[in-house]
């Protein structure tokens, strides 16, 4: 009997089907599809190997036996067509999708099956050669044909919706099936290649894509995070609620080891292992996902999680010693359904870390619909924001500044307003904390700083009596690196005079973000420019900074202007600190000024510059001329 490549590739299904189920698999529909296509393909060889061996007794067994066994391998072949189709088909339609072309391949497949057990077929032992041939032979290599040119057909239609790895597996796979059926039709009906061919193919699938090691994230021994994304598309799509935990261990100094992180995590991961409805999976930098069928189930987990690691703070690493666990960042998503999609709870993510970037310990962050009510507006802030810098709607307000000796308005400071598309103003209440904590907050800085110089540059300083301007940089651009270079490059482009700008500094965090500010704020005064100390008296400044720091100018934040006229303590503190700052040779402003009794007050406690509603608030560039105009003596 010539079955000698049947058997082989029935070996290999075999050995696919024991290496696939062994693994660890996410639980996705494309892994689904696969396995329908394996146990197809493997029925369809092992009906193969039968209908010869009764082709071979044909003479010991029943007619109905011998024509079942032939007829019903010739049936099974279309049915692994239909098998490659769907499985096709699950990579460019949507699982909805396709699961109707499922049944409607299942039904046509039944309908062309129906033809094979109505022709007639022949039967042939010629040496050690056992074949078929006669129309019902005939028909199956046919349809086989226009199975193969269906899949040909949507790899030419759907391939750009297609990765380029699986489009290049299931090209070799056609090829090789392709390959087998010309064969066997047209040249040499006795060499029985196509049991071979389809566990060739799977295997070029399976090693390509089906691996379910493919999703395993190697270091941890738990998915990846393209297997996350992959898993919540997929919960999206089918209406699935799931619970979720990201865990993120923060570094914001950038001090812990990475050895010591991934130590760390490996711990986690191996406690986890403990609860088998968890799905774990690796994400970005030191993060962890946690994914559970239901809240009851991930609310348990996390209690153990947080008794075990975080509540005992230490834990044994080996024998010698324990260290402590670092702090942590829960973020749990109790019902993903609230999200409407995967990039949804990637964005709420991407939110609560910039929000909790600077905790000093371990922190839980509950999403709920309110806490989404929130994140989704300031998503659509963030839009704005975009949009206005994309159609250059960012405008740049100034808010005249009192110098108390020259009783002139010499300065100003700069504040970046947005334009709506109807004309009205978005508040900056609304739009700058989002712009900080979405990191846009830089692109806005420098753009406002552009501005400026661009103002400068039409409305001569000689000419309107200006002294300089006024410009806040955000904590952010305070810690890059190539602060200086950049806004040195804008002010000669605009041909900027160096001495016209004045930057306003607030406190930073760390160290290293001093360190750089204080490299940024060398270059640029060398060149000319001055620097402001920015909000003193809110928590943002201290008076370190006021020694550490080169700056000119001192800036009363408004609210301790105001606590000077209302709280005896407070007034005591406004005249030390004004009298500091003044022995160090630095200037002072005081914000907030809203009343004539307030500015003569101001005055008598020698303060150099008054800002202020009581003057003016801010305008915009055509009205602030106005202003100075108007005012000029």
């Amino acid at each position: 009997m010539n079955i000698q490549n049947q058997l082989s590739g029935m070996a290999i299904m075999v050995l696919l089907f024991i290496l696939f189920f062994r693994q660890k698999r996410v639980g996705l529909y494309i892994e689904q599809a696969f396995v329908r296509t394996l146990v197809i393909t493997m029925a369809c060889v092992i009906l193969d190997i039968l209908s010869v061996i009764a082709i071979y007794y044909k003479d010991r067994i029943p007619e109905v036996v011998l024509v079942l066994s032939c007829k019903g391998y010739l049936a099974s072949l279309p049915w692994v067509g239909f098998a490659a189709n769907t499985y096709i088909t699950v990579d460019t339609y949507s699982e909805k999708n396709s699961r109707k072309r499922v049944k409607l391949y299942s039904l046509c497949t039944l309908a062309l099956n129906i033809v094979v057990f109505l022709l007639p077929i022949r039967y042939h032992v010629e040496n050690k050669s056992i074949y078929t041939s006669g129309p019902a032979v005939t028909y199956t290599y046919i349809v086989v044909l226009v199975y193969l040119a269906g899949m040909l057909w949507l790899l030419k239609k759907y391939g750009s919706r297609i990765e380029r790895k699986r489009k290049r597996a299931v090209v070799i796979w056609l090829g090789l099936w392709l390959a087998a059926a010309v064969a066997q039709m047209y040249f040499n009906n006795r060499i029985l290649l196509a049991g071979l061919a389809c566990g060739l193919g799977l295997l070029v699938i399976y090693c390509s894509l089906e691996n379910p090691e493919n999703n395993i994230d190697y270091r941890f021994g738990c998915f990846h995070y393209h297997a996350l994304i992959s898993y919540l598309d997929q919960c999206y799509e089918r209406g699935q609620s799931q619970g979720l935990i990201y865990l993120q261990i923060v570094d914001d100094q950038q001090h812990l080891e990475q050895e010591y992180v991934d130590r760390c995590m490996y711990k986690i991961i191996h406690f986890l292992k403990d609860f088998p409805k968890a799905k774990i999976f690796k994400g970005i930098e030191h993060e962890l996902a946690i994914i559970f069928p239901d809240m009851t189930y991930m609310s348990k987990t996390f209690t153990k999680l947080q008794d075990t690691f975080y509540y005992n703070q230490f834990y044994n690493v080996d024998a010698v010693g324990a260290e402590e666990f670092p702090k942590t960042l829960f973020m749990l998503f109790p019902n993903t359904g609230l999200m409407n999609s995967t990039e949804e709870i990637m964005s709420v993510r991407r939110h609560l870390l910039m929000e909790n970037r600077n905790i000093i310990s371990s922190h839980v962050c509950y999403v709920n619909e309110h806490m989404l009510k929130q994140i989704r507006h300031a998503d659509v802030i963030r839009e704005k924001i975009v949009k206005a810098m994309d159609e250059d709607r960012v405008e740049v307000f100034f808010q005249p500044i009192y110098a108390v000796k020259e009783q002139e308005f010499t300065s100003a400071e700069a504040l970046v307003r947005i334009r709506n598309k109807d004309g009205s103003l978005l508040s900056p209440g609304q739009f700058i904390p989002v712009a900080e904590e979405s990191g846009l907050i830089s692109v806005l800085g420098e753009r406002v700083f552009e501005k400026v110089c661009e103002f400068l540059q039409i409305n001569s300083p000689k000419k309107t009596g200006i002294h300089y301007i006024e410009v806040n940089l955000s904590v952010i651009q305070c810690q890059q690196r190539f602060l200086a270079d950049r806004f040195m490059d804008i002010m000669n482009r605009y041909g900027t005079e160096p001495w016209y700008i004045n930057l306003e500094i607030t406190e930073t965090g760390s160290v290293s973000a001093k360190n750089t500010l204080l490299e940024n704020m060398n270059k640029l005064i060398e060149k000319g420019v001055s620097f402001s100390l920015d909000d003193f008296g809110n928590g943002q400044s201290n008076l370190d900074y006021m020694i550490d720091m080169p700056v000119a100018i001192m800036k009363l934040d408004m609210n301790m202007t105001q606590a000077y006229f209302k709280d005896l303590k407070a007034k005591f503190v406004v005249q030390a600190i004004i009298k500091l700052a003044h022995e160090l040779d630095l200037f002072v402003v005081a914000e907030g000024v809203e009343t004539k009794e307030q500015l003569e007050e101001m005055t008598a406690l020698n303060v150099d510059y008054i800002q202020g509603y009581y003057f003016s608030k801010p305008l915009p560039a055509e009205e602030y001329l106005q202003f100075l105009s108007a005012h000029r003596k």
